[in-house]
């Protein structure tokens, strides 16, 4: 029983430490359009850097490659 006990509180530790993940997501409260990162060049490559360090896919993320690459050619230099 206590086995038992024991493997499943690593599974669900296990569980718990897969399940987050570092980085933007789709629900963070910080999500931008596209139209504003294409305005806010400082804060589209904190996001652009932020994106590729994590491998990030979330809507925030999708916004700022956007603005990126309707942006100037020197913002392109993050895609």
């Amino acid at each position: 029983m206590t086995t038992q006990l024991a493997r499943t509180g690593a599974l669900v530790i296990l569980a718990l430490s897969l399940s987050g993940c570092p980085g933007r997501t789709s629900s963070d409260a910080s999500t931008h359009s596209v139209d504003w990162y294409k305005s806010h060049e400082r804060e589209r490559n904190a996001a652009l850097a932020d994106c590729h360090r994590d491998n990030s896919q979330s809507q925030d993320c999708q916004n700022a490659f956007d603005a990126a690459a309707h942006a100037p050619s020197k913002a392109r230099d993050h895609l």
